[in-house]
């Protein structure tokens, strides 16, 4: 790197007379606006005033002007200097996040994106060209990074139900040798693969003819082998129903309001010869989620 003071290079102009005419001196009459340079009136050298970056101007253009001495009618001379400005790898990059949180859903092919990795390197050119690579981590085998890029995508298949979050190291290198790291958590996400599974095929219960509201007529239960919130079980009643309900979380089943006297007497009697049947749906409550169901059977 270039030190105030240095010496940049010399501008020499000739002059064909003799004597006092024949003395030059120069002076710098446009382009140097910011006063980047000096330049010596008697000798033509050009000195560096202020600190040269690169990254910020990489070439700067100006005009230097050689008068001789003549005191009534002096001539000059005008000559264009181009200085350009060697790039030096004075930045390491940086990345802007301390870690990088992600996720990807499980089952997806191998090669999905999960996400754009993007080091900032205040250097231009080539020592602003940098290089991504994935350094250690559990992950490292698990994904993979487009050096050029810095697109992070799947190596393997994942299974939520066998390890649901990857860390790993992600690295940024200049072509100069300095580098920036930053972890990576990558989160899979459970995807619905298996429906629920009731405990039994059907249900049977019995009402007293004098049950009251929130009589526990019974419960219904079935299990997931999904985890997570895929793996969570939410029930309903299939039909709508006025006398019943159902707890969405335990699966058990109530009344909810006594039946009305014409009402009751046709249900009772339907009860005495007969079952009254009720449906029972099961699924995670999530949107296209698994679904399944049962039939609990109540008489009286």
């Amino acid at each position: 790197m270039a030190t105030i003071d240095s010496k940049v290079l010399q501008v020499i102009a000739v002059d064909m007379d003799e004597g006092v005419h024949s003395k030059v001196v120069y002076d710098i009459t446009s382009g140097n606006n910011d006063q980047k340079f000096s330049l010596n009136a008697n000798t033509g050298i050009i000195t560096i005033r202020e600190r040269l970056d690169y990254d910020t101007v990489s070439e700067y253009k100006f005009i230097v002007r050689a008068t001789d001495s003549d005191p009534t009618r002096p001539l000059s001379a005008l000559a264009s200097v181009a200085i350009k400005v060697q790039d030096e790898n004075d930045n390491a990059p940086h990345f802007p996040l301390t870690m990088y949180r992600e996720a990807i859903e499980e089952n997806s092919p191998v090669g999905t994106p999960v996400f754009m990795a993007h080091a900032i390197d205040g250097d231009r050119g080539l020592y602003g060209k940098l290089n991504y690579s994935v350094t250690e981590g559990e992950g490292k085998e698990k994904f993979r990074v487009d050096p050029e890029t810095g697109l992070v995508s799947s190596l393997v298949i994942f299974d939520y139900e066998s390890k649901n979050r990857y860390f790993f190291t992600l690295m940024a290198m200049d072509s100069g040798g300095k580098y920036a790291t930053v972890q990576v958590q990558v989160d899979i996400e459970s995807k619905d693969e298996y429906p629920p599974e009731f405990s039994q095929n059907s249900y049977h219960y019995t009402i007293p003819g004098d049950a009251s509201i929130g009589y526990l007529v019974g419960s219904v239960h079935a299990s997931d082998l999904d985890e997570g919130i895929d793996g969570r079980v939410v029930y309903q009643l299939r039909n709508s129903q006025s006398n019943f309900a159902i707890n969405t979380t335990t699966g058990a089943i109530i009344i909810k309001s006594l039946f009305h006297r014409e009402v009751s007497n046709r249900i009772r009697r339907e009860l005495r010869n007969q079952e009254l049947s009720l449906y029972v749906l099961a699924s995670s409550g999530r949107p296209n989620s698994f679904k399944q169901f049962c039939c609990g059977r109540c008489s009286g």
